[in-house]
């Protein structure tokens, strides 16, 4: 996996940490594939990886489903972005994990994209009468 990786970047080591540290948002797109692929395949570092970055979704879910006081509700959790979309390992340890937090959740992906929602709210924005309240 460590070959992999380094032969996606054109840098030294001691340059793709500098880049990690200094640009993850340019960095980390491209090595999750590689990451994830592996733990597929059951390599145990990779596995090691996402069960960690699982922990840590968990753990951000978890303090606003607790601020929310969602903790015994029957809900849907959804889930979007290229993490979820790209790696069956890392989905299946956040859901275990999350039902560990929230027995009763459903968890799935988003019904429609993210731009789809904002669209259809604007929409119903602009074409639905405003009503004050004249209290």
């Amino acid at each position: 996996m460590g070959a992999k990786i380094h032969g996606s970047f054109k840098w030294k080591l001691d340059e793709f940490f500098d880049q990690a540290r200094g640009q993850p948002g340019a960095v980390f797109p491209k090595i999750f594939p590689v990451v994830a692929s592996a733990a597929e395949s059951g390599d145990i570092a990779a596995r090691t990886l996402l069960t960690s970055a699982a922990q840590d979704l968990r753990n951000q879910a978890r303090e606003v489903i607790e601020k929310l006081e969602l903790r015994e509700s029957n809900f849907f959790l959804a889930k979007t972005g290229g993490v979820f979309d790209g790696s069956a390992f890392l989905n299946a340890q956040f859901d275990n994990l999350i039902r560990e937090v929230t027995p009763k959740v459903r968890i799935g992906p988003l019904p429609r994209s993210v731009a789809e929602a904002a669209a259809q709210l604007a929409r119903e924005a602009l074409t639905t009468p405003l009503v004050l309240d004249e209290s």
